[in-house]
């Protein structure tokens, strides 16, 4: 008797099995889940939105697998695999509550989706208010990317993501980008998904500062420009970085620390500071990022920089040695940084000191234009000094020397001219000293006509390209000041000997 109690219950829970399975797929059929999913996300999105396939599951939580989802004509997001699961209760209840979404395989135009996100929140009043007719998100536990590629114009960033939504609150416990040259791991919370507005950290074993500006140029510029943006949406993304090494404008650096902040203006890293030529600079930049071609603007201050290997990555080898220290501060536009940097104007101070100046020969043209041979310079080699700085313009790719002071040994120069940035040409006026010492060794007849304070001093001319330059003396200013000091000697003269008859 109870063998068949047991059998008889055994079959009434069968059956039950049975018709809860029949019913549940007469509500969620697959086709059905699939075109009412199409039908309401390309109503909420403004955008057709196409699902290949939807496969239902309800074991141990209610969901749906997408297969070849796509949004937009073009295509502004591609989901190769997906699935969404949730509670069968709120499911019911035409809630998504305590979700996960599971993303593999996919590409993303992230400037056309976030438009997108827009117009969802301005159409429905609020980014946190449902689309009508639709399924409301209340919460997801559970939001994870596998080899999702985000992209951006040309720029494509390859993420991994685990992350939680709670209505439009974003938390991401960890993400691993990979994009153009950077290689960073990601956690922070976003408090508006819709309104862009949080705070991020990112920890770089690579970071490429060029492409990460290059790929939000594309961001803000395509967002802004597309016509399912119906209204600005007002940012506020503040991130903090940290880099072992990287790239920026060209340049490699290491130790990189920096808090970026993307506004409405643009964004801004302020402060920021690097390892870079075996120094280190500091400083604040700010990117007009929305505009097709960006307004940078870069105030920094730098010290012991190696102008060894400064002149090499600029392709002068040598042609300048010593550590550099100095302030300036920069602002240009072009499509990418280092073109706005190439194109910059501004102003600034450095100092190098302890170097050599490649075929910079001061002192031998000098003496041998007067017949001193015996003091001339080998031919070979530069010019040692202690120290050479500059106070400085640059516009329109010309350096302009309001104060140049070079000091060395043997002689001083004092001057002012330009660098013309293309082809490194150089165009400057000086007067060179000859040291005390030298001086006196110089003879009286150089003395009497080059001299001034008691040193012989001589105008020059320095010109040549950085890695050759060449110093000439300026013979017409040199016979002027000959006459002059003439005049003076023998005026001095005639006063002396003036003064000597009246005593008699």
């Amino acid at each position: 008797m109870l063998r068949k109690v047991l059998l008889l219950a055994a079959a009434v829970v069968v059956l039950a099995l049975v018709a809860g399975t029949i019913y549940v797929r007469s509500r969620l059929d697959p086709e059905r889940v699939r075109q009412t999913l199409e039908q309401q996300a390309s109503a909420a999105l403004g955008q057709p939105v196409h699902i290949e396939r939807a496969a239902l599951t309800l074991w141990p939580r209610a969901g749906v697998d997408l297969t070849g989802t796509t949004v937009g004509e073009p295509a502004l997001l591609t989901l190769a695999e997906s699935s969404i699961s949730t509670s069968m209760r709120a499911l019911f209840s035409r809630q998504v509550v305590d979700a996960e979404i599971l993303i593999n395989d996919s590409t993303i135009d992230l400037p056309g989706l976030l438009a997108a996100i827009d117009r969802l929140g301005v159409a429905s009043g609020s980014a946190d208010a449902p689309p009508a007719g639709g399924l409301q998100v209340v919460s997801v536990r559970r939001i994870a990317f596998e080899d999702v590629r985000l992209q951006a114009g040309p720029h494509i960033a390859t993420v991994q993501l685990e992350s939680s939504l709670d209505g439009d609150r974003l938390t991401v416990d960890s993400a691993r980008i990979v994009s153009d040259g950077s290689t960073m791991s990601m956690k922070g919370v976003l408090e508006s998904v819709a309104a862009r507005r949080g705070r991020l950290e990112i920890d770089a074993e690579t970071l490429n500062l060029d492409g990460l500006l290059a790929f939000a140029q594309q961001l803000a510029s395509r967002a802004s420009s597309s016509p399912a943006a119906t209204a600005p949406v007002s940012s506020d993304l503040t991130v903090a970085v940290t880099a072992r090494e990287g790239q920026a404008a060209g340049v490699r650096f290491q130790q990189l620390a920096t808090t970026i902040r993307a506004v409405d203006e643009g964004i801004r890293f302020e402060p920021f500071a690097m390892d870079l030529f075996g120094g280190r600079l500091q400083g604040t930049l700010a990117v007009d990022a929305a505009s097709t071609a960006p307004g940078l603007r870069l105030t920094a201050a730098v010290e012991r920089i190696d102008m060894t290997q400064v002149t090499a990555f600029a392709g002068q080898p040598g042609s300048v040695t010593g550590t550099l220290s100095g302030e300036m501060t920069m602002t240009g536009s072009g499509a990418a940084p280092h073109e706005a940097l190439a194109a910059a104007s501004g102003r600034g101070r450095v100092v190098v000191t302890d170097g050599t100046v490649k075929g910079l020969q001061v002192v031998r043209p000098i003496v041998l234009a007067f017949g001193k041979p015996d003091l001339a310079q080998p031919a070979d080699g530069g010019e040692a000094f202690s120290r050479m700085a500059a106070e400085f313009t640059i516009a329109r790719g010309v350096v302009t020397f309001q104060s140049l002071t070079f000091d060395s040994r043997d002689v001083e120069l004092r001057g002012q001219g330009t660098l013309a940035l293309n082809g490194a040409r150089l165009d400057i006026a000086a007067d060179a000293k000859l040291s005390r010492e030298l001086t006196a060794q110089a003879g009286r007849d150089l003395v009497r006509y080059a001299a001034a304070d008691g040193q012989v001093t001589v105008p020059a001319t320095v010109t040549g390209t950085v890695e050759q330059p060449s110093l000439g003396v300026d013979v017409g200013s040199l016979a002027q000041r000959a006459v002059t000091n003439e005049i003076k000697r023998q005026t001095g003269d005639a006063i002396r000997g003036l003064l000597n008859r009246r005593k008699k």
